[in-house]
């Protein structure tokens, strides 16, 4: 019987305490060694139930390509009722030495199974908590990154699938404890929603900024950031350290991309503070006032600055950090949650780019300040106003993504309108004397 029962989008998610031998899913997984040695754990336990004959079937593939780590070899099943058995490479000596996240191994193979078992017209697949065995990769790691990988891949499928993950009772809390892991750090770390009919997507609801639009911008955003990661462990995965020097530069530069990719991330996750509650009768005065905006509009930031100041606050902005050049995005959104209001800016360009992460600085503030509840004024350009070649994107993908911005601001939230400057300042002007 099932331990428990999860659905996400058409498929659902079974946790069981077993023999993951005993599963009727058409697909088994294994976790092995990059010599699919099958050595001991549930690789060891799986040879055994498929017969003699087939550790040498298996072996065969050796002689092909050696595995790689974060691979997923397939082979037939043997004696066991399963069609197939695909071996997820969670142990080689080489990258373990260079100190390789294993949580990247079992995400690669999480996702690696997945499109495998449609490839081959299976509905249905059961996987071991990957490398909680001989590989050690702690069990925290285990329960957050199948648990998270599973998820967010089954939301967005269109084909429902059934999933299995045989929890080995190791320890008296190990079922448990993955169990609590498991439903905590998808909620967390994805941003969705769990009820009676399972994860789901946030919903975008129209009108006044809400809960739910929050919600879903950061789904959205934590998406972005998450498939751009899988890029990057794809390229770091195929980068071989011990070819020799450029290889290891390479190696290194893909490491520190993905640890700036988990510093933006990290900052999203914090428990979010209890909403503002400014003092109506102080209004702006002592306040600090984060101002977001694309680089072409800098007469509006200037604008900004002097009614923010003239009003007794504090401006803040990428102006005052120009020392630090062009600084990482994840030391603005810091400077960003010490903010008591935030002020955005939108006109017809999408803007510049994170280079890690590769989204819009404009859009991930935006969606930094909503989730920890800074207030937020969003003032757009009319679409009246006045717009040079110099004010849009050429690039047609960058066109779509700031009207989108722009739509998702609409829906979420009460925004004012502008043409020119003098509408801006008379905007904003309101703005801060209604407080």
């Amino acid at each position: 019987m099932p331990t428990k029962v999860y659905h996400a989008g058409k498929s659902t998610i079974s946790l069981e305490i077993g023999d993951l031998c005993q599963s009727s899913a058409e697909v088994l997984v294994s976790s092995d060694d990059v010599h699919l040695s099958m050595g001991g754990g549930i690789s060891m336990a799986i040879a055994r139930a498929a017969g003699p004959q087939f550790p040498l079937d298996v072996h065969k593939h050796l002689l092909k390509r050696p595995p790689r780590l974060g691979d997923v070899i397939v082979t037939t099943s043997g004696n066991l009722g399963s069609r197939y058995i695909f071996h997820g490479i969670t142990f080689d000596e080489t990258f373990q030495n260079k100190g390789l996240d294993p949580r990247i191994i079992i995400r690669r193979i999480v996702e690696t199974s997945l499109h495998l078992m449609e490839e081959l017209g299976c509905r249905s697949i059961a996987f071991p908590c990957i490398g909680m065995g001989l590989a050690e990769i702690p069990r925290d790691e285990v329960a957050t990154e199948m648990g998270t990988t599973l998820v967010r891949h089954l939301l967005d499928h269109p084909v429902s699938l059934s999933i299995e993950i045989y929890v080995f009772d190791k320890a008296r809390d190990s079922p448990q404890f993955f169990l609590d892991r498991f439903e905590d750090e998808v909620k967390k770390t994805l941003g969705v929603d769990h009820g009676a009919a399972g994860f789901g997507k946030p919903t975008d609801l129209p009108g006044r900024e809400t809960h739910r639009g929050q919600a879903s911008e950061l789904y959205n955003i934590l998406k972005a950031l998450d498939d751009r990661r899988q890029e990057l462990e794809n390229e770091l995965l195929a980068t071989n350290p011990e070819k020799g020097p450029t290889s290891q530069l390479a190696f290194d530069a893909i490491k520190d991309d993905l640890a700036q990719i988990g510093q933006i991330r990290d900052l999203f996750l914090p428990e979010v503070r209890p909403p503002r509650k400014p003092d109506p009768d102080r209004g702006f005065q002592g306040s600090r006032v984060f101002v977001s905006s694309t680089g072409e509009l800098t007469t509006y930031r200037r604008i900004a600055r002097r009614e923010i100041e003239r009003n007794g606050a504090t401006f803040l902005g990428m102006e005052d950090f120009a020392a630090a050049s062009h600084l990482p995005i994840f030391h603005m959104l810091k400077i960003l949650r010490s903010a008591d209001y935030y002020f955005g800016i939108l006109g017809w360009r999408y803007g510049s780019l994170d280079p890690i992460s590769k989204l819009s600085y404009t859009q991930i503030e935006y969606t930094f300040a909503g989730h920890h509840r800074i207030p937020r004024y969003m003032f757009l350009m009319s679409p009246a106003a006045p717009i040079t070649i110099r004010m849009t994107d050429e690039n047609p993908e960058l066109t779509r993504r700031i009207r989108d911005f722009r739509d998702t601001v609409g829906r979420h939230q009460l925004f004012a309108q502008f043409k020119n400057g003098r509408e801006f300042q008379r905007q904003l002007a309101l703005t801060m004397s209604a407080r």
